[in-house]
C-alpha cells in the first residue's frame, strides 16, 4: 500500500482560502470607498423657492440646529429679511447629525407660506406681518 502526499491537496485548500481571503478584502475596501455606507442619514433635502409678490422666499437649509427662511427682493437680489421657524436644542453626548431636523417642504398660501419639517411638524407663516403659528 502506497501513501500519496497530501500536500496537492494542501496547496488547494491553501488556493481557496487565498481566494476567499482577496475576494473579502476586495468587498471590504469598495465597502470602504463607498461614503453612503458610512452614512447615518441623508443630507438636508433641497425645498424649493417660492415667490410672492416680486419676493422670493427661501429655505437654505444649512445648519440643522437653526431652520430659517429668508426673503429677497428680485429686483435688487438682496436679502429683505430672514425669519428663524425653530431651533433645536442638541443634547450632548449623542450624535449631532442624528438631531438635525430639517424643514422639508414649503408652500404658498394666500399671504402666507406653510412649511413643514421632517418630523411632520406644520407651521404658518404669515407673509406680512412674519408671525410664525404652529399647526397641530
Amino acid at each position: 500500500m502506497t501513501l500519496r502526499p497530501q500536500r496537492p491537496q494542501a496547496r488547494r485548500c491553501r488556493r481557496y482560502t487565498m481566494k476567499t481571503t482577496i475576494s473579502m478584502c476586495v468587498l471590504l475596501c469598495l465597502l470602504a470607498l463607498t461614503s453612503s455606507a458610512w452614512c447615518k442619514r441623508g443630507g438636508a433635502p433641497i425645498v424649493g423657492s417660492v415667490l410672492y409678490d416680486n419676493i422670493r422666499y427661501t429655505v437654505p437649509n444649512d445648519d440643522g440646529t437653526r431652520e430659517y427662511i429668508q426673503a429677497w427682493d428680485m429686483e435688487t437680489q438682496k436679502k429683505i429679511w430672514e425669519l428663524t421657524i425653530y431651533t433645536n436644542a442638541i443634547q450632548p453626548g449623542l450624535e449631532k447629525d442624528v438631531q438635525w431636523v430639517f424643514i422639508d417642504t414649503m408652500k404658498l398660501g394666500k399671504d402666507h407660506l406653510l412649511i413643514t419639517d421632517k418630523r411632520a411638524r406644520r407651521f404658518l407663516v404669515d407673509l406680512k406681518t412674519r408671525q410664525i403659528k404652529r399647526l397641530k
